[in-house]
């Protein structure tokens, strides 16, 4: 998009292009547009990255990912993402709910610690999406728009407390593997939630995007007092999505 190259060049900023499943889990189609747009503006944009979970189960998944992943770094990507359809809606072949600390996936995060290579995770909702819809939430638009991730009209999804859980443990069992809990952790309600995490994993990482609101709502001081603490911990995302090539944002 010509406004968002001009934008950046005005800014002296450099974006993040970050492929992600989603609900259309095109995510080949969406990695040749964002190859296509670093090749003409190699230096506004860096590359993340994606795999597509919802083949766990077939027998050459690990090889494929890691071979399709090992490729996608040599180009150029800088991180890996992983997005919420890991614990909310990925289910094995038993009908159960895939969290993200599944065993399944381990080979992956050891391969991306062997290339230092860091984890973008977005992994649960806001706390809200478990919640009734509430106009004076910053996520009313969002679940008013986006049922299907309006998990409290879905009681077959998992709850918060046990997907943030098992995000837990991943972190908690892969203390080499740089994780960047995108969405302040899923985690917005209460900074110090978010500190609780910070403090037990000196390998995690945090990042605002569309999660801004929340802290508006909680004591500024307390918000003041936890963003100069972790200041190196906390990475500033827009979660802005441009065209057709960037539909996901983080």
């Amino acid at each position: 998009n010509p406004e968002l190259i001009a934008a950046l060049e005005a800014w002296n900023a450099r974006a993040v292009l970050v492929n992600v499943t989603g609900s259309d889990r095109k995510i080949d189609d969406k990695w040749r547009d964002y190859l296509a747009l670093r090749a003409a503006h190699p230096d506004r944009f860096f590359l993340v990255a994606t795999f597509d979970p919802f083949r766990l189960e077939e027998p050459d998944f690990i090889p494929k990912t890691i071979t399709q992943l090992r490729e996608q770094i040599a180009a150029g990507a800088k991180g890996v993402k992983v997005w919420k359809d890991i614990g909310m809606e990925l289910k094995d072949a038993q009908g159960r709910y895939v969290q993200i600390d599944d065993p399944r996936f381990q080979p992956i995060w050891d391969f991306l610690v062997e290339q230092h290579i860091p984890v973008l995770a977005h992994i649960a909702e806001p706390l809200a999406a478990w919640q009734p819809l509430n106009e004076a939430s910053p996520h009313f638009w969002y679940y008013t728009n986006n049922p299907r991730y309006h998990a409290y009209q879905h009681a077959e999804i998992p709850r918060h407390e046990t997907i943030i859980a098992a995000r837990d443990r991943w972190i908690a069992r892969n203390p080499r593997l740089t994780i960047v809990a995108m969405h302040l952790a899923s985690l917005e309600y209460d900074v110090g939630e978010v500190a609780k995490r910070l403090d037990a994993y000196p390998n995690l990482y945090v990042e605002t995007a569309a999660r801004i609101n929340d802290l508006a709502m909680q004591p500024s001081d307390a918000v003041r007092r936890f963003m100069i603490r972790y200041q190196d911990r906390v990475m500033w995302g827009t979660d802005f999505g441009e065209g057709a090539v960037s539909r996901a944002g983080l």
